[in-house]
């Protein structure tokens, strides 16, 4: 296995010829920009980077609640973030909305949330 170069300690090589100094490094950066590739890809796949956090929230259980989503397409998926009170929150998938705008909540008591959507 070639030998790889630190990047904390200068390089200490018998023979310090240009060549076989310049192939270490090469060598190490392409192993390096691999490792890099493979983490930055690894976090690319996670659908949640792409999603939009709306705070303060305010929902009434008196009607359904159409919130503005601000993603700028169809909802995958949400989640409540924070909540002030112990209420039930869920889509209400009887009314009629535009999913690339709105997205309508029902509540099972007044409650302000902040509200991830994926």
């Amino acid at each position: 296995m070639t030998e790889r170069l630190s990047i904390h300690q200068p390089l200490l090589v018998e023979d310090p010829s240009p060549k076989s100094v310049d192939e270490r490094r090469v060598y190490d950066l392409l192993v390096a920009q691999e490792n890099i590739a493979r983490i930055v890809d690894e976090f690319a796949d996670k659908p949640w980077l792409d999603g939009v956090l709306i705070e303060d929230i305010v929902l009434s259980s008196s009607s359904v609640n159409l919130v503005n989503h601000k993603l700028g397409k169809t909802i995958r998926n949400w989640f409540v973030a924070k909540k002030n009170a112990n209420a039930d929150i869920w889509e209400d998938e009887t009314v009629t909305v535009d999913s690339t705008i709105q997205l309508a909540l029902q509540v099972s008591l007044d409650v302000t949330i902040s509200l991830v959507v994926i």
